[in-house]
């Protein structure tokens, strides 16, 4: 048997010791204001290179008007955070973090974390470092390696046992990998391998490197506390070339591995001519929303939500709207996902929180169900969320019981506990928590009645088989008696034919949303609500 190689960091450097990377950091200085880097020094451009935007992409996120925030963010002590000036560590031939400065008594570094704690990988910084230094004319492979499914084993076994699981799929990955090749924790469910000629078979063999990690993770279940699971996992692959930049790299293995994923999971996929227009499509649209960013290039329609019987406006949704330079307004659907995969969504969320919360402030709602804003799962992941929500309120004044956030049954199931943890302090200001896309994940009814939820929104899926599916009454009729057995509020999503709307409301669907009873409209102009006659 091989033996199984601990993580590595390859030419990146160790962080095992804190003492000798602290000796070794160099220190590079930036002045950011008004979403532009005014000056860099020598050290700041030799330690950042070519990472200008994604440096940018993590300014705006830090950049807040409260400081508490700022340090909950980077694990500073309250009082030493400054959104004035950036610093990123250089240490050791690798970029280490991003730390902020000054509030007087000069600069406080933060210690990087280029290490997975879970799995004992270098991180996503070391990767991106390895791929701005490739030397030009080498052959380097990258290939992602994604778990199937892996929400549906934290549903149904538990975090602690999903983190097992990543940790023994690590292993298998490392047991299978070669000296030449690096291994990086990417995501929280994926890795990413980088080494010469991945997408070869081994000399004398037939197997490349994804089919042996494949049948490695597949051949036995994986051994739990408490029993065993069956896991798989899907991988993308692409050849880097001289003239492919890192952030197209890692869209070609994207698009590589969305089409494994498309034809069943448990598969390769290496990245050809016939992926390229999808990986072109997702590097404009990548380019679209870093420009909406930082150039006002979004836009929030607000849907009314009405009440089935009475037709009278009850509530409001927040939708986001990309406008593209020519013009075009894109629908969530057609960018967030490629906003989701290349690390935005923390700046998209906290626009839409900050443009939702501002225009309620101007125009104050007082139906019944308030304004509903959707929250991305990668909002909670720095745990800040509640913190800045708090800050929101008071900055702004607006009433919290006017406020729903809508949260998805994907990010609960992410990381159950860490969401638990913040939706129960942000239900204490008096906000309600909204349960998105109901019926779509894997969530049981034990697992819902401890969180603080409000209202249940049934899925548009199930709303558009409505009339046309014999058991898509049964499917909505089992979300209606959930929202009365967990005593919360129901509300069908996507409703476009009369149909719908009245099946769903002889089912005890009270309320509803959908083009059918209202179209997005700016905040602040009426909502024109169907009648219940013209309904």
């Amino acid at each position: 048997m091989r033996r199984r190689r601990a993580g590595r960091l390859s030419d990146h450097g160790s962080t095992t010791d804190g003492n000798r990377a602290q000796d070794q950091l160099t220190l590079g200085v930036a002045l950011l204001a008004h979403d532009s880097v005014l000056f860099a020094d020598p050290n700041f451009e030799a330690a950042v290179g070519g990472l200008i935007p994604e440096l940018a992409d993590r300014a705006r996120l830090l950049r807040t008007e409260s400081p508490a925030v700022l340090s909950s963010l980077l694990d500073l002590p309250t009082g030493h955070a400054s959104s004035d000036t950036l610093l990123y560590g250089h240490g050791s031939g690798a970029l280490q973090a991003v730390v902020s400065v000054v509030l007087g008594a000069g600069p406080v570094c933060v210690t990087p974390r280029a290490i997975d704690a879970l799995t004992g990988l270098p991180t996503r910084d070391g990767l991106m470092r390895v791929l701005h230094d490739r030397v030009p004319g080498s052959e380097l492979d990258l290939m992602f390696v994604n778990v199937d499914r892996l929400g549906q084993i934290n549903a149904r076994h538990g975090r602690v046992a999903g983190d097992d699981v990543l940790r023994q799929i690590a292993s298998r990955i490392l047991d299978c990998s070669r000296t030449a090749d690096s291994v990086y924790r990417y995501g929280a469910d994926e890795f990413v391998l980088v080494g010469p000629r991945l997408h070869l078979a081994e000399t004398g063999g037939v197997n490349t490197l994804s089919q042996r990690i494949i049948e490695a993770v597949s051949a036995a279940p994986i051994v739990l506390e408490r029993g065993e699971v069956q896991v798989t996992v899907s991988a993308g692959l692409v050849q880097a070339s001289d003239e492919t930049t890192p952030d197209g790299i890692l869209q070609q293995a994207d698009a590589a591995l969305a089409a494994a994923k498309r034809g069943g999971g448990n598969r390769s996929v290496v990245f050809d001519r016939s992926l390229k227009a999808e990986a072109d499509l997702r590097e404009q649209r990548v380019a679209d929303v870093r420009r909406a960013i930082w150039s006002d290039g979004f836009e929030l329609r607000y849907q009314p939500i009405i009440d089935l019987a009475t037709s009278v406006v009850v509530g409001h949704e927040a939708l986001l709207r990309l406008v593209c330079p020519d013009a075009t307004v894109l629908a969530p659907a057609e960018f967030m996902p490629h906003a989701e995969s290349a690390g935005m969504m923390p700046a998209i969320g906290e626009w839409v929180l900050e443009t939702a919360v501002s225009d309620l402030a101007r125009h104050p709602a007082d139906a019944r169900l308030g304004m509903s804003i959707n929250v991305s799962p990668s909002q909670f992941e720095s745990g800040v969320l509640p913190a800045y929500v708090e800050e929101l309120l008071a900055r702004t004044g607006v009433d919290p019981t006017t406020l729903v956030l809508e949260v998805t049954e994907t990010a609960i199931l992410r990381d159950q506990d860490l969401v638990r943890a913040q939706l129960d302090r942000i239900a204490s200001t008096g906000i309600r928590i909204a349960l998105d896309d109901f019926g779509t994940g894997f969530s049981s009814l034990s697992h819902l009645a401890d969180l603080p939820v409000d209202i249940l929104k049934i899925d548009k899926s199930f709303v558009d088989a409505v009339g046309t599916k014999s058991n898509a009454a049964d499917v909505a009729s089992l979300v209606i008696a959930a929202g009365a057995i967990l005593n919360c509020d129901v509300v069908a999503e996507g409703i476009e034919t009369e149909t719908q709307r009245r099946v769903l409301q002889s089912l005890g669907c009270k309320y509803g949303q959908g083009f059918l009873l209202g179209h997005p409209r700016p905040w602040g102009e009426p909502t024109i609500a169907p009648t219940a006659g013209e309904l």
